[in-house]
């Protein structure tokens, strides 16, 4: 005589625990199928997750490229400020650009020797 019932109701697999045959415990027909279900379950949830988290990921990495690029240009911006700057300055003041030149190549010097 079998009798089963479902333990696990919404997949409708009989419990391995519940089915009676005389000497025999329903393990081989029955816990292969359960672990078949529990394993492509678990493998789908884990598939699932990682294509959000890699969606997510892409949505962060596009947004945090986009600020990177419009701080370098931002950067770039004020260094050729800068070194459009110091060339006026330069070219104003010729004798301390050279004397400066000189003095930074000595400390150089010095701090490397």
């Amino acid at each position: 005589m079998v009798t089963t019932t479902t333990a696990f109701p919404y997949t409708g697999i009989p419990s391995t625990e519940v089915v009676r045959e005389p000497g025999h415990t329903g393990m081989a027909e029955h816990g292969t199928e359960i672990t078949k279900h529990l394993l492509q379950d678990a493998n789908d949830r884990v598939e699932h997750g990682a294509h959000e988290a890699e969606l997510r990921a892409d949505a962060s990495w596009a947004a945090t490229g986009e600020q990177m690029k419009r701080q370098a240009l931002a950067v770039r911006d004020v260094a050729v400020e800068s070194a459009d700057n110091l060339r006026g300055e330069i070219r104003a003041h010729p004798l301390l650009a050279v004397f400066t030149g000189i003095v930074v190549g000595v400390l150089l010097g010095r701090a490397l020797r």
